[in-house]
C-alpha cells in the first residue's frame, strides 16, 4: 500500500535571515505543520526550511 499524501496548505512564515513574513507551502507531519522543504525566501532567496510558522491561511 501506499502512505497516503499529506495536505499542503497556503502558509506565512518567517524568513530567519531577512526577518520578513513571506508566503510558503505548509504540511501537516502528524499533528505539527512544517515547511516543505526546498522552499526559497521571495525576498532574499534563503532556504525557509528552518522558517517558523506565523499562521495558515484557512477558510471556514
Amino acid at each position: 500500500m501506499k502512505a497516503p499524501e499529506l495536505p499542503i496548505v497556503k502558509g506565512v512564515v518567517h524568513c530567519p535571515i531577512c526577518t520578513h513574513s513571506v508566503p510558503a507551502d505548509v504540511q501537516y507531519v502528524g499533528k505539527r505543520a512544517k515547511v516543505v522543504p526546498g522552499q526559497k525566501c521571495a525576498r532574499c532567496h534563503s532556504a525557509l526550511d528552518a522558517a517558523a510558522l506565523l499562521y495558515l491561511q484557512l477558510a471556514a
